[in-house]
């Protein structure tokens, strides 16, 4: 539970860095250097099968492509999203637009009634999420952020399911995959960089968005798996919907902003993710 906990804290704390870095300079900047730091690091850490990695790639070109291509928007809308809306509201929509999908695709396979509360509560925690936040003066910049979140959230979705898929395909590990995500990240990334943001890149600032990568990636991955093997994957799944709580709670101590309607949505939407998985564990000790 240690290890969830942990993952929680490093997400929640470089969603806050990214949203005041993208504050002190362009976003597309912690995008690219960030992806490109992340590409080194995991190439290296997986050196003695590189010639294994890519050889896979070059066998499974359309679904590699499609794995860029996936965490090139995951990665825009969240470095983008997180400074249009706020890193709480971000991490929230982002979240709870993939729980969407997964139960809205699981229903239209299954049929399951039992989906339809968790379906219908997400929407509404959404719905009032948009309206409580598009308000002037800052109308524009909130819905733009929260669009973004609604479009990760769909494509960190398929990007799960996909990575999976080809995770089984090709008989990777994580880390193997980590090192072939981020191509289209830097090569695409660098267009939607300024021309003035470039005089921006300091080291103090490359030191920066070396630290949000080890928290927002590196780290959090390291601590997942620990989660995932010690306390299994469904409280690892109660303990990750706790993330955009944690995120408002590090924005009052890292940004000092004050706290509102959005902790009652926070926590309305950790019961609608808890409530399946305490009934299911009742029902086996029954």
């Amino acid at each position: 539970m240690i290890y969830g906990f942990f993952y929680i804290l490093c997400m929640s704390f470089s969603s806050v860095l990214l949203e005041k870095a993208g504050l002190n300079f362009s976003p597309a900047l912690t995008l690219v250097f960030g992806s490109l730091l992340a590409l080194l690091y995991f190439n290296l850490i997986n050196i003695k099968k590189l010639k294994q990695t890519y050889l896979a790639c070059w066998h499974h070109k359309k679904e590699t492509l499609l794995i860029n291509c996936s965490v090139f928007i995951m990665w825009l809308a969240t470095v983008y999203g997180i400074v249009y809306a706020g890193a709480a509201v971000f991490v929230f929509v982002f979240f709870a637009t993939m729980g969407l999908t997964a139960r809205l695709i699981e229903y239209m396979q299954q049929h399951k009634k039992r989906l339809l509360f968790s379906i219908t509560t997400i929407i509404i925690l959404l719905v009032i999420m948009v309206v409580f936040h598009v308000q002037p003066p800052l109308a524009t910049s909130k819905l733009k952020g929260i669009s973004l979140g609604l479009l990760g959230g769909v494509v960190a979705y398929y990007y799960l399911r996909l990575s999976g898929q080809f995770m089984k395909k090709t008989e990777m590990r994580a880390t193997q995959v980590l090192a072939i995500r981020f191509y289209f990240a830097v090569i695409f990334g660098y267009f939607f960089i300024p021309a003035e943001a470039i005089s921006d890149l300091t080291p103090a600032n490359i030191g920066f968005i070396f630290v949000i990568i080890c928290l927002n990636l590196i780290i959090p991955l390291y601590f997942m798996q620990k989660a995932v093997g010690k306390a299994g994957s469904e409280l690892t799944a109660i303990l990750i919907s706790c993330t955009p709580l944690m995120t408002a709670v590090m924005e009052i101590l890292v940004l000092q902003k004050v706290p509102h309607l959005d902790f009652l949505i926070y926590f309305i939407y950790v019961l609608v993710v808890s409530i399946p998985f305490i009934k299911k564990s009742r029902s086996r000790q029954q």
